[in-house]
């Protein structure tokens, strides 16, 4: 995982996390951008918007990407890529469920909701006007899945929660949709 000192380099502008110093390392690692987007527990939009720099990363996509940048240079330095000849440059990314933390979803016009739990996954997209938007994912620790969706220009933010499925059901884009699916499993109901 990226450091604080690194977190904060991308979270102030000092490390560029799109465009060229995007593809650069993604090409030096020896990557397609499925590849990467997989490794980055991304979606293949959001690595692709990336790297166009039509969306700008935000949160724990800027650590990962800051992350896989610094990686990426690692390998330019040493003449060759690909993650899985250089154990040294394997990306953590992954992190460990550790203790719930409280969060907020944001609503516009309605109450926020409040919960404890843990931040599952972050998505970037368009709406089906083109609108840029980002969606978060969380769990509750009661089970319950809560999706926040933000219109990056608006502001405007919606919130949707309740089981996997409803939470599906009530998802009209189809990337908010493909995050949930990847990102949350089924549960099943035992009956004898």
């Amino acid at each position: 995982m990226a450091n604080a000192s690194t977190t904060n380099q991308a979270t102030n502008g000092a490390i560029k996390l799109t465009g060229a110093p995007l593809t650069e390392a993604r090409e030096a690692l020896g990557m397609t951008q499925a590849v990467a987007a997989r490794v980055m527990g991304v979606s293949n939009q959001s690595m692709s918007s990336w790297e166009s720099e039509r969306v700008k990363p935000w949160g724990k996509n800027a650590e990962k990407i800051a992350n896989f940048i610094m990686a990426g240079e690692r390998a330019k330095a040493k003449g060759r890529g690909k993650l899985d000849d250089e154990p040294e440059l394997e990306l953590n990314l992954e992190q460990e469920r550790g203790e719930p933390r409280e969060h907020v979803a944001r609503r516009t016009a309605m109450d926020d909701v409040r919960f404890s739990g843990w931040l599952l996954a972050e998505a970037e997209g368009s709406s089906a006007k083109g609108m840029d938007c980002a969606a978060t994912l969380f769990e509750t620790v009661a089970g319950t899945f809560v999706v926040e969706v933000e219109y990056l220009t608006s502001g405007r933010c919606y919130t949707v929660y309740g089981d996997r499925t409803f939470v599906l059901s009530k998802s009209g884009l189809p990337w908010v949709r493909d995050m949930i699916e990847e990102n949350t499993t089924v549960t099943y109901v035992d009956i004898d």
